[in-house]
């Protein structure tokens, strides 16, 4: 062997040595990049389920700050009213407690049925209790299926509407109510939730909830 076949053979052992030395760097290079992509994928997994955890304490609480209803049970809603429901009903219309004349009524729907609660109210409010800012409601069928727009009503027994709003201190006649599709109040497996929001204004983010649960 010439002086020039061991100056070629060097470099191609230098050469194939570089080549050594990248390919171990680069596979260095991507365990590096998949070990650090499981890292992210575990620390993700696991923010995932804290933050799912912490959604679930947070519905657990939210559940443990209802104010529970039961027929025939008075119902304090701190500052805002005490609240006795007497019966729960399907309704085809909804009238006052004065019908011998004239009379307003909520009337048939076609294809609807009311679910009405009745009762008594007595408003702690300082002021006339509104249906408008100081109420809001709504109804789960199923803890499912949702009917928004609850109404609250009032009436006094001589009234023949329902235009009472109740004063400060005053008990009154209430009657909550949304209007339903026949068939959901036909079968017997169903479970209804009220729903029922009490807010010391229109703007209050963080209103007193009453949940009343029933089945027909």
């Amino acid at each position: 062997m010439n002086e020039n076949e061991v100056k070629k053979g060097n470099k191609s052992g230098l050469i194939i040595g570089i080549c050594i030395v990248i390919i171990v760097i680069l596979l260095a290079m991507v365990f590096e990049k998949n070990e650090q992509e499981n890292i992210n994928q575990g620390e993700l997994q696991n923010n995932q389920e804290q933050l799912n955890q912490g959604t679930t304490n947070k519905t657990e609480e939210k559940k443990k700050d209802y104010i529970v209803a039961n027929l025939n049970e008075l119902v304090v809603v701190p500052d805002m009213a005490e609240i006795t429901f007497t019966s729960v009903s399907v309704m085809d219309e909804i009238k006052p407690p004065d019908i011998d004349g004239v009379y307003s009524y909520y009337q048939d729907k076609d294809g609807e049925k009311y679910i009405v609660l009745k009762g008594t109210f007595k408003n702690l409010l300082t002021t006339t209790f509104d249906d408008f800012s100081n109420f809001e409601g709504k109804l789960k069928l199923n803890d499912k299926y949702e009917y928004p727009n609850v109404n609250i009503s009032f009436a006094s027994e001589t009234d023949d509407d329902f235009y009472s709003s109740p004063k400060s201190l005053q008990t009154i006649t209430c009657y909550v109510w949304v209007s339903v599709p026949d068939d959901i109040v036909t079968d017997s497996n169903n479970t209804f939730d009220y729903y029922l929001d009490f807010k010391e204004n229109y703007n209050d983010e963080t209103p007193q909830t009453v949940k009343f649960t029933f089945k027909f």
